[in-house]
């Protein structure tokens, strides 16, 4: 027998999950899920590439194009737009593998279980962060800070970059993400409800720590602000 995975079914009923993935242990990969991940990860590299076109943390290209040289802006831009991919692809992973593997350490959940969880998180990081842009582009104007963080707060406090890089990671969608990861897991899972919150909570406040101690490394800094 074939069971299909409905994203938004089980997204607003998560007993239907839970039952679904019982299924699939015995029954097979469910239908549908594949074309699920698909569209989802399509949406994470057009995330970034829309914003690289429409000039999201690319100001050192508009120095060029003011310098006047236009070959090597068009070529920048080409470049550019082709490291949004990778960012996009990169987001994806992270979020759809790496997170997923952290949370399986750390519950012991199925490794298969907590992915069906993360591409409903994934998808409300790209939604929320499409809301973003769409206000920036309508102000048009980009801040070093997410206004939606905490760091907007901490900056009144303090300069040090680390910590407002930190709590930058601190923000609406972080709490979003708790409260899915939540509300699947607490279903298929033994332990108190404090320890499975404390441990959620954990894995944010660990990719906030990754996040801040590499955030000014010239290397990766244009990646990591992204996460």
């Amino acid at each position: 027998m074939t069971y299909i995975f409905q994203f938004w079914h089980t997204l607003k009923n998560p007993a239907s999950l839970s039952y679904l993935l019982e299924k699939e242990e015995d029954h097979g990969p469910l239908q549908g899920y594949k074309k699920a991940v698909f569209v989802v990860f399509l949406l994470a590299i057009s995330l970034f590439v829309l914003r690289d076109i429409w000039g999201m943390y690319t100001e050192r290209l508009t120095e060029i194009l003011g310098q006047g040289f236009i070959d090597r802006y068009v070529f920048a831009r080409y470049i550019s737009i082709f490291g949004a991919i990778l960012l996009g692809v990169f987001y994806f992973i992270f979020h759809y593998y790496v997170v997923t593997y952290f949370i399986s350490l750390l519950t012991d959940l199925p490794y298969k279980w907590i992915q069906k969880v993360q591409l409903y998180v994934l998808t409300s990081l790209i939604l929320f962060n499409f809301l973003e842009f769409i206000i920036f582009a309508i102000i048009q104007y980009v801040p070093i800070f997410s206004p939606f963080s905490l760091a907007a707060i901490v900056a009144q406090f303090t300069p040090n970059l680390w910590v407002l890089y930190f709590f930058n990671q601190i923000a609406f969608s972080t709490f979003i993400t708790i409260v899915i990861q939540y509300i699947f897991f607490e279903q298929w899972i033994d332990e108190g409800r404090k320890s499975l919150l404390l441990k959620l909570f954990f894995v944010q406040i660990f990719i906030a720590v990754m996040v801040a101690t590499f955030s000014n490394s010239p290397v990766i800094e244009w990646i990591v602000r992204e996460l």
